[in-house]
Parts: structure tokens; sequence; C-alpha cells
């Protein structure tokens, strides 16, 4: 009895029957498909993931890349210091052996090449450098005044051969006037730019106001009057920082005052301003006289008697001329 009434119940609501199947399949369809957007979102997800790890790893083994490159590149720099260091220290042992050949051109060329190479010098490279700038001169120099007394000579005698003696005094000129312009130049770009202390500026400005003494030596009336000005000038520049900085048996203080009184008395024609720095360096450096010989300071001691005796000879000059 109560299946026949179900049944009934059943074909008298069909579509109540209906309604609640279509709410089943709704609901089984929406799990479906929230089931399917939760797999096609975990795919995405480990989709970003998988770009973002690839994203990480291509950064790491760019990381790494760079390092090695960087690592590559500093030992490319090494390799090329130690090799532009090897050709330095041999472009200084050439200046050395041009010297002991007395193949002067060939040793300032040398020279040139390791000061650009770097131009902070050592002491013994400082010593090169002055000696090669001064030896490529000092055969030109005695050859320039050996050919100006020629020409006084042969001038009086009203000489044929006077225009000869010029054109070869000329010549030599032109190319001390060269030489002192590229010493002068490389000093200006490299040496006193990389001057690192009191004692190397004095040093540089002193050779640079030396060469340019060497041109007053051959210049006349401008050029001369010019080329005193320029040299005074340096001297005194360097002078200045010497009496300041360095103690009074410092080496190149002494050397300086030794060439400046030089200039002043022989070159410039000042005498008492000559006698008067070179007596206050002699006498000043005397008060050291037995630190000096105790520590066996040759080079200082060497400069000392020059000062001396050239004062004892500028002292008997003056007392002649005073009584002629």
């Amino acid at each position: 009895m109560s299946e026949e009434v179900e049944k009934e119940n059943k074909e008298e609501n069909p579509e109540e029957n209906e309604e609640e199947n279509i709410e089943e399949n709704n609901e089984e369809n929406e799990e479906d498909n929230n089931e399917a957007n939760e797999d096609e979102n975990e795919e995405e997800n480990g989709e970003e993931n998988n770009e973002e790890n690839k994203e990480e790893n291509n950064e790491e083994n760019k990381g790494e890349e760079k390092k090695e490159e960087e690592k590559k590149e500093e030992k490319k720099d090494e390799k090329n210091e130690q090799k532009e260091k090897n050709a330095r220290e041999e472009f200084v042992f050439l200046s050395k052996l041009y010297e002991r050949a007395e193949r002067f051109p060939d040793m300032v060329s040398s020279i040139n090449k390791f000061i650009e190479m770097n131009p902070k010098l050592t002491k013994d490279e400082k010593n090169i450098v002055s000696a090669g700038y001064k030896n490529i001169l000092a055969d030109k120099r005695a050859s320039w005044r050996l050919l100006n007394s020629m020409e006084k000579k042969e001038t009086k005698k009203k000489s044929a051969q006077v225009p000869h003696i010029k054109e070869i005094k000329s010549h030599i000129e032109t190319e001390m006037k060269k030489q002192i312009e590229n010493v002068k130049n490389v000093i200006d770009k490299y040496l006193l730019p990389n001057a690192q202390d009191p004692e190397s500026k004095v040093f540089y400005l002193r050779l640079k106001a030396d060469h340019i003494r060497y041109l007053c030596e051959i210049s006349k009336d401008k050029e001369y009057a010019k080329a005193i000005e320029e040299t005074e000038k340096i001297y005194r520049e360097a002078y200045e920082i010497a009496n300041k900085e360095l103690p009074v048996i410092n080496n190149a203080r002494i050397g300086l005052c030794l060439n400046f009184s030089v200039f002043c008395y022989e070159v410039k024609g000042d005498k008492k301003e000559g006698c008067k720095i070179a007596k206050k360096a002699f006498e000043d450096s005397m008060k050291y006289l037995d630190d000096l010989e105790k520590f066996k300071s040759k080079d200082v001691l060497l400069l000392i008697q020059l000062l001396k005796e050239n004062l004892i000879f500028w002292s008997s000059e003056m007392n002649e001329e005073e009584q002629n």
C-alpha cells in the first residue's frame, strides 16, 4: 500500500522531481567546474613557479658568468700590468747601458719611455734622468762655447771663415733649444704633476731651471731676458719649498743652492746674490758636518765642497775687481 502511494506521489509530482534532478546536476557541475578551476590554477601556479625558478636560475647563471668574466679581466689586467712593468724595467736597464756606452740620445729615448709608463720615479731613476738629460747637452754646450770663442777671435781678425763658424754654431743652438724644450715638456707633463713629496718637487723644479739656464747661455736680447726671468722664477720657487720643507743637509736642497748660486753669479751677473745663497747653504750645512762624515754622506759632502770652492773663487774674483 505504501509503495503504491509513493508511486502515485512520484507520478503526481513529476515536475518537482525534475527540478531536484536539475539542482543536483547543477551542484555536480559546479563541483566539477571548481575542481577544474582548481586544477587550472594549480597548473598556472606551477607554470609561474617554473618561470620564476627559470628566471632565478638564469640570474644566478648570469651572475656566475659575470664573476667569471670579472676574474678573467682581473687576470688579464694583472698580466698586462706585469708585462708593462717588465717592459719598463727593461727601459731602465737600457738607460743605464746606454749611459755606459755614452750613447746619450738612445739613453734619453729610453728614459722618456719609462717615464711615460710610470712617472713616479725612484731615487735611482731620478739620478738616471738627471744624468741623461744633462749629458745629451754637455757636448753641445762645450761645442757651442768653443765655436763662440772662435767666432769672436775670427771676427777681430776679419776672417772669411766667420760665416762658417756662425752657421755651425746656429745649428748647435737649434739642437739645444729642441732638446731643452723636450725636457721642459716631460717635466711639466709627467714629473711635476706626479711629484709625491717636497723633495721630488724641488728636484724636478731644479732640473727644469737648469735646462732653461742652458738656454740663457746661448740666447741674446729679448730671448735672453725672457729665459733669465723664467729661470730665476723656477729656481726661486724651488728655493722657497726647500727652505720650508727640507732638512738643511738634504741632497736636493744643497744641490739646488749650488745651481741657483751659479745661475745668479755667472749667468744673471748678480754676484752678491750668488755669493749670499752659496754662503748660507755652506754655513748651515757645516753645522752638521760631523753627522755627514759619520754616516758617510758622500754626495752631500761633495756638494758642500763645491759650494766652498765656488765661494773661494768668487770672493777672490770680486776682490780683484774691487782693487782694479
